[in-house]
């Protein structure tokens, strides 16, 4: 792995080592970023597994803000008029920022257990054998049970309900959007209106862990050059081609699609 760090030398001041991520790299982990965030997929599973394979040794904090910051412009973008609307509709912000709540109070106790995680590639593994199920599941409900709530008139048990699973989704290989749309079909929502909910309950918990992250990593804010911008711009890209998928397009495709996708990913991980 190539990245950005800090030496103290041997005379005592401290010496920065400038050795950045090359450019294929950069631009193929954005585009892995962007389009998984949104697709009920894992993010960060696919993270974790494409930098083993690229040979990288430890995560990249600088770099993965610039990712999340990416895909956090394409959803505001895409979503623009119902994120204008928020301001308009209360009821809807104190949803987001109930869930957003519920998702913080689950994560920060256990901030550092969780990131112990994320250098267990099996158990990434195991996580995204888990999301499969959750979207068998919710399909399955679908075929059964009549989900015609939006997520306008949602009550506020639901969007506390959404929170948690977007909070259990923090470990990595359990896709946030996958959890949240899964929990939102259970609780009587369609489908496209729970993908709308998830991406807009997405907004202040990635902006939330990117300032903590910005905070971690201060002393890299000198290293932003092509490479991490151009992996910016490829989250950004394929953000926006998975949230435009997942709110036009997912009444036509099956969940069951997503649930066999983890279920093979995770098991060739495991057995390779």
């Amino acid at each position: 792995m190539q990245r950005i760090s800090s030496e103290k030398s041997p005379t005592g001041p401290t010496v920065a080592i400038d050795i950045m991520p090359d450019l294929f790299s950069c631009i193929l982990l954005g585009f892995v970023q962007g389009l998984t965030e949104f697709l009920p997929v894992s993010s960060s599973a696919h993270l974790v597994f494409f930098q083993k394979m690229l040979g990288w040794e430890e995560p990249d904090v600088f770099f993965d803000v610039l990712l999340h910051l990416g895909t956090l412009f394409s959803v505001v973008i895409y979503l623009r008029r119902e994120t204008a609307d928020l301001l308009k509709k209360p009821r809807v912000a104190l949803n987001i920022a109930l869930g957003t709540a519920v998702t913080a109070l689950i994560v920060f106790p256990f901030k550092d257990s969780i990131e112990s995680f994320f250098a267990n590639v099996t158990a990434t593994a195991i996580f995204l054998l888990i999301t499969g199920i959750f979207l068998f599941a919710a399909e399955w409900f679908l075929k059964k049970f009549a989900t015609a709530a939006t997520y306008e008139n949602m009550n506020p048990l639901k969007a506390a309900l959404i929170g948690l699973a977007q909070g259990i989704a923090v470990l990595p290989g359990i896709s946030r959007s996958g959890a949240t749309i899964s929990a939102g079909i259970f609780m009587g929502i369609r489908k496209t209106e729970a993908a709308k909910f998830s991406f807009l309950l997405s907004i202040p918990i990635i902006l939330g862990a990117a300032l903590i992250k910005f905070k971690d990593a201060d002393f890299q804010f000198s290293a932003l050059n092509i490479n991490y911008a151009a992996g910016m711009a490829a989250a950004f890209i394929s953000g926006l081609f998975a949230v435009y998928v997942m709110t036009q397009l997912l009444n036509r495709i099956k969940l069951y699609w997503f649930a066999g996708y983890c279920w093979i990913i995770g098991l060739l991980v495991i057995l390779l």
